[in-house]
């Protein structure tokens, strides 16, 4: 890992697992220890995911209707009604998180690897203020060559 003498950190995430210094950006996490050059950086991506529990508790209230919805007997049986009419009502609740709730996440791509971190912690302004710090760090390095 190459060092730099006059090498300082600019920002640091809420959480620490994220570092942006005048040279690299850090990663560090139990399962994940990466760092990036910015000079080697070629583009970022904000991504956004829908979040898994919302994806499964959609299914399963769709299941539970429609078999709720089988048992259902032609000779109309109110219970059931009932209970098809509450599933059916929590699959659309369900399904409207699960298009509304979405995770962001941050991709920043290099040469040499990529880091994704969570933005969940981020708002917008702030993320608005790292990407400007970076870029404009990438361009001093890259006019330092």
């Amino acid at each position: 890992m190459q060092t730099f003498p006059s090498e300082k950190i600019l920002m640091i995430s809420d959480d620490n697992s994220v570092t942006l210094t005048t040279h690299r950006i850090f990663q560090r996490k139990a399962d994940t220890n990466k760092d990036l050059l910015l000079k080697h950086i070629i583009t970022h991506q904000v991504i956004k995911r829908r979040k898994l529990y919302y994806k499964l508790l959609t299914v399963f209230f769709l299941i539970m209707t429609f078999i709720a919805y089988q048992n259902l007997d032609p000779r109309y049986d109110e219970k059931v009604f009932v209970m098809v009419l509450i599933l059916v009502g929590l699959s659309v609740i369900s399904a409207c998180f699960l298009f509304v709730v979405q995770n962001r996440y941050l991709k920043i791509v290099s040469c040499f690897g990529e880091i994704e971190f969570s933005l969940s912690k981020m708002d917008q302004s702030s993320l608005n203020k790292f990407l400007n710090k970076m870029y404009d760090e990438i361009e001093k390095r890259k006019k330092e060559e």
